[in-house]
């Protein structure tokens, strides 16, 4: 483990940037998933909140963002576990924060 926290820590001096789309659709969003990244909601379920259909949110992503829905929130829940480890956050902690189940789970994720 120690090792992944060394591997971590010099990341602070090169940020990882997560791209924010312009549209106010997906902006709802991914402001939500960047908030609480251990949000387990489908596009499915964002396009119930959201408005428009899951068919698509799922061409608005790739377009506003460069990633699919999975994608981006993949990349979010990495940023905010990357984040947590440098500050020194177990890494039991860390997974259940990302929304993962367990640390094998979380390992097998990231």
């Amino acid at each position: 483990m120690d090792v992944i926290i060394d591997q971590v820590k010099p990341l602070d001096t090169a940020p990882i940037l997560l791209p924010h789309p312009t549209d106010s659709r997906l902006q709802k969003i991914t402001r939500s998933i960047a908030e609480n990244p251990c949000d387990t909601r489908t596009l499915e379920s964002w396009a119930k909140i959201a408005g428009p259909t899951e068919r698509t949110l799922a061409r608005l992503f790739p377009k506003g963002t460069g990633m699919s829905f999975r994608q981006w929130r993949q990349q979010a829940r990495l940023i905010e576990a990357l984040c947590l480890l440098a500050r020194g956050m177990p890494v039991q902690e860390v997974a259940i924060d990302v929304g993962c189940e367990s640390v094998s789970a979380f390992i097998h994720k990231f």
